[in-house]
């Protein structure tokens, strides 16, 4: 009897396999969720007379001004994200791989935000008020103290990083948000419309930058066979843009979800093949 009860506990312990990750590193692709994942940018930047601080574009283009994927309303310095977020899980860590899609949303619906797509005429402020042909779809549009509009178009990043220890496991695990965030595609359009320090319209590929996610620490938790990612994100980093000095400040949130980790089709044949012995053993003990 005593045999039945430890060859019916191995059985449960196989059955909940498919729940919970094993010490075994698996690959696990999170599907990012659109209405919780939204990421500010602010551009900081001093053109003579002190700190200018980007305001989006939407507070001055009425009609254009959008929607988030969670129904707020946005006016261009903030946009929500999609796509799918790669990594390789186990029992006690995780680690962030190459070919990461997080894809940012058109945020100006349709009305588009200025410059249009490599920079543009230079035109007045009143001009990108009233020309929608100055203007074209972008995921954020910022205006500088009325002196520079700019725009980010085609954002798309990935997000890498080492093996983050994450001493909860996929129940309730906490992890440095410590990811490298890689720019894989995105132009950076800009104008000056008074003349300043940007001498002349016009843009610089985004590909190839590197963003340091410098957040408070990620989690994944695990709900019945959902296991949810929560990967803050702050980000404060100095840019060049026509030999002007820019900072780059962004912060929110990517929210994403995944089946939970089922292990590979051998192990569970294993694992079978060995409960199913050992209930052989256990009969022939019990005869």
């Amino acid at each position: 009897m005593k045999s039945l009860k430890i060859v019916a506990a191995l059985a449960l312990a196989v059955c909940a396999l498919p729940q919970f990750a094993s010490a075994v590193p698996v690959a696990v692709d999170f599907t990012i969720d659109p209405v919780l994942s939204n990421i500010q940018f602010d551009l900081v930047t001093d053109l003579g007379s002190g700190p200018l601080v980007s305001v989006g574009q939407g507070k001055f283009f009425g009609a254009s001004s959008g929607k988030l994927a969670n129904g707020a309303t946005t006016d261009g310095e903030i946009t929500s994200y999609s796509g799918t977020i790669k990594t390789i899980v186990s029992g006690n860590s995780i680690e962030f791989k190459a070919g990461s899609t997080i894809d940012a949303f058109l945020s100006d619906n349709g009305g588009g935000w200025a410059p249009i797509s490599g920079g543009g005429p230079q035109s007045t402020f009143v001009g990108y008020l009233t020309t929608p042909a100055l203007r074209a779809s972008a995921d954020y549009g910022w205006n500088l103290g009325g002196a520079v509009f700019a725009a980010f178009r085609n954002f798309v990043f990935g997000s890498t990083s080492g093996t983050l220890a994450m001493p909860g496991g996929v129940v309730a695990g906490s992890f440095a948000s410590t990811q490298s965030l890689d720019i894989a595609s995105g132009e950076a359009s800009y104008a000056d419309i008074v003349g300043g320090a940007f001498t002349a319209p016009g843009s610089f590929d985004l590909t190839g930058a590197s963003l340091a996610n410098g957040a408070a620490n990620g989690t994944v938790t695990s709900v019945g066979n959902v296991l949810t990612l929560t990967m803050p994100i702050s980000i404060s980093q100095t840019v060049d843009i026509s030999g002007t000095a820019v900072d780059l400040v962004a912060y929110g949130t990517l929210v994403a979800t995944a089946t939970a980790i089922v292990p590979e089709p051998s192990s569970i044949i294993l694992a079978s093949a060995g409960l199913g012995m050992l209930v052989m053993v256990g009969l022939r003990r019990r005869k």
